[in-house]
């Protein structure tokens, strides 16, 4: 099994290396949509729920279709939570040459697919056991409110910048290096943290997916 970070790349070759050996079942997803996700900014949700083995995978299907994809529709938010055991979350995206990973043992596993990157066609949604047996809760969610960092998260992450990274040319390199952004002298410039790869907002627009940026 490969490295266990959060939302990696992997190579096509080497996710088919892992996977093939596995025994696959496919499953549809369960999706609704109705007054009060519109209110939360979901277009559709789908929730499921499963058993997997180890090397066996569950494989769902999402298909997005054009006009959702050219004029940004939504974002897709995919989570995976381990209930009991361990599984790990890969997303085949239509037309890409990688594959986004989420692979953590402990924890949820979050796959985020940004508006501005929603392609057209079909995803792969892949549940791969690697406990002996594993009971899961899959989520993925279509959200149409584009969101934005709190307020008091947003300052809090922009003094972290003036008084610890700023000051020192050797600090905060992961962070600097994925959000040049950040570094901008323009007082107009105002990043949007949700929107930045690797980062996920809740849909209280919380981070809960940005410490692995914060690194110094």
């Amino acid at each position: 099994m490969v490295a266990r970070d959060l939302c990696r790349f992997l190579l096509v070759g080497a996710l088919l290396s892992v996977l093939g050996a596995a025994t696959a079942d496919v499953q549809p997803l369960q999706c609704v949509n109705g007054q009060e996700l519109q209110q939360d900014g979901i277009f559709w949700s789908c929730q499921n729920f499963g058993t997997v083995l180890v090397r066996q995978n569950t494989t769902y299907y999402l298909t997005v279709d054009a006009a959702s994809a050219t004029y940004q529709q939504f974002d897709i938010n995919i989570t995976l939570t381990s209930l009991i055991g361990d599984a790990d979350l890969i997303v085949g995206t239509p037309g890409a040459t990688s594959n986004l990973a989420s692979t953590r043992n402990v924890g949820q596993d979050i796959v985020f697919v940004y508006r501005t990157e929603l392609a057209a066609g079909q995803y792969t949604i892949m549940v791969l056991g690697y406990a002996l047996e594993s009971q899961y809760e899959l989520t993925v969610d279509l959200v149409e409110t584009q969101r934005q960092l709190r307020p008091a998260a947003a300052l809090a992450l922009g003094q972290m910048m003036v008084t610890c990274c700023a000051t020192d040319e050797d600090a905060c390199t992961a962070l600097k290096m994925g959000f040049p952004e950040l570094q901008s002298e323009d007082p107009d410039m105002n990043p949007d943290f949700c929107a930045m790869h690797g980062n996920v907002c809740s849909r209280r627009v919380a981070c809960i997916a940005c410490n692995q940026h914060l690194a110094l």
